[in-house]
């Protein structure tokens, strides 16, 4: 599953602070002559923390914030993972993030990101939120406010909503009450007619799809090659080479 909440800020200087994520650039931070190669594994999360001003409500999209780290130009995210349990009382959600981690031993300095989850509407009272990657601590408990399905659930035409049965395949009803797809950077954005993911921030109405004439955007991201690779410089953008698979694999 990919959710790519995301993002275009400055990198950091000395010393680590919050950016949120847009996608790292390059090719993992190898000069031309090095031949570089990248290992997938989860993750752990620095911190999981609510993603919209306004309180959630048991008929809307639960968005969560989690912040990673990982060393800027070199590492690169790979996946992300919602595996949701529905118990007596609580939803129990695993969000497990992993990395396409650079072999060299130093590269890069660490940079802390911000990617959004977009979660479905609670089922029970309780949802407790938990980092999925092994020896992750990271963990976030909601108590979203309980509120009746909407008496309409046919999608509307416009992007108002009470509740998820509202919006359309794909999208979300968001807090305070819009429907929208969530995003991190434009390439997560497949509608035509909402091209531009509004970036991603501390605040309420951010981290979506909508329309922007004119606005340059980012193609969606081409299916991996799966091309054999011995080096990532073998691999195209947006891609890098598996060190155990020696095959290109796409980025997020």
């Amino acid at each position: 599953m990919r959710l790519l909440i995301a993002l275009a800020f400055a990198f950091l200087g000395a010393g680590c602070r919050t950016r949120l994520y847009d996608g790292l650039d390059g090719d993992g931070g190898a000069a031309p002559a090095e031949c570089t190669t990248h290992r997938r594994a989860p993750l752990p999360l620095d911190s999981l923390a609510l993603a919209d001003d306004v309180a959630p409500t048991s008929v809307q999209t639960l968005r969560v914030r989690a912040d990673v780290t990982l060393r800027a130009s070199c590492d690169q995210l790979a996946g992300v993972t919602v595996v949701r349990q529905l118990g007596n009382a609580t939803d129990s959600v695993r969000v497990t993030i992993e990395l396409w981690r650079d072999l060299r031993a130093a590269c890069g300095q660490d940079a802390t990101l911000a990617y959004l989850v977009a979660l479905p509407s609670p089922q029970n009272l309780a949802v407790i939120v938990q980092d999925g990657a092994p020896g992750g601590t990271a963990q976030l408990l909601v108590n979203p406010a309980q509120v009746q399905m909407p008496a309409d659930c046919t999608i509307a035409g416009g992007n108002t909503c009470e509740g998820d049965c509202q919006c359309a395949t794909g999208a979300g009803c968001i807090p305070p009450g819009f429907c929208a797809i969530t995003c991190n950077r434009d390439s997560d954005c497949r509608d035509p007619l909402r091209p531009v993911c509004v970036p991603p921030i501390d605040t309420q109405q951010s981290g979506f799809c909508a329309s922007s004439p004119g606005a340059a955007t980012t193609p969606p991201p081409a299916p991996s090659s799966g091309k054999s690779c011995a080096c990532d410089s073998d691999c195209v953008r947006g891609e890098v080479c598996d060190a155990d698979a020696r095959r290109c694999a796409a980025t997020i």
